[in-house]
């Protein structure tokens, strides 16, 4: 199994939120996978790399209740998801 740090995986989950794109799978195998291969070399398949995201749940929420904090409060918030096949 390629070996990938915890940094290297908390970073390519928070850049997806940078990026532009609306679909984090097309965004792993089209970007991560192919044109960022040099700043991630040991990038594992998609499908484990979901399996790793497990890895980094305490820092990626830790992170996030952080940045909550310090965001300044609109009243407009947005919500988004992929279909899941039932």
């Amino acid at each position: 199994m390629p070996k990938i740090s915890e940094s290297e995986i908390l970073t390519i989950l928070i850049f997806y939120h940078y990026s532009g794109y609306k679909c984090f799978e097309y965004y792993y195998k089209a970007l991560v996978l192919n044109d960022l291969k040099t700043y991630f070399p040991t990038a594992p398949s998609y499908n484990y790399f979901i399996e790793l995201i497990e890895r980094v749940a305490l820092p990626m929420s830790i992170l996030a209740k952080l940045t909550c904090q310090q965001a300044e409060k609109t009243g407009i918030y947005y919500i988004d998801a992929k279909a899941l096949p039932v």
